[in-house]
């Protein structure tokens, strides 16, 4: 919870595979849920990204568990996957969520060097 992903620095220039391939720089998602997961994603504030969450399956049969409520979505472009609505996270122990609103200040007044 109260992640921030800001992609408003877009990428530029090409990235050489191992294949030898070269590959135009791009933003792909911020959030991917794989086979066997269970994500819970809340309060979470996602700036400029591109197919913001991502189910990437291992075989299409493959189980997961996608759940999301109060995200903000700025400015996000592409296909995301949406998650179902839940009430409480089943974790050990106990917390409370910023406003997402809030996130992008909160993250750019306390989080790095300063």
């Amino acid at each position: 919870y109260n992640n921030y992903f800001d992609n408003s620095t877009l990428p530029n220039g090409t990235r050489t595979a191992a294949d030898g391939r070269r590959y135009e720089k791009q933003q792909y998602n911020a959030l991917q849920v794989g086979s066997g997961s269970i994500v819970f994603s809340e309060s979470n504030y996602f700036y400029k990204t591109n197919s913001s969450n991502q189910i990437r399956l291992e075989s299409s049969g493959d189980m997961y568990n996608f759940y999301e409520k109060k995200n903000v979505y700025d400015a996000a472009t592409g296909n995301s996957a949406i998650g179902s609505t839940f009430n409480n996270a089943p974790v050990k122990y106990s917390y409370k969520s910023d406003d997402a609103a809030r996130v992008p200040g909160i993250v750019l007044s306390t989080a790095g060097p300063h």
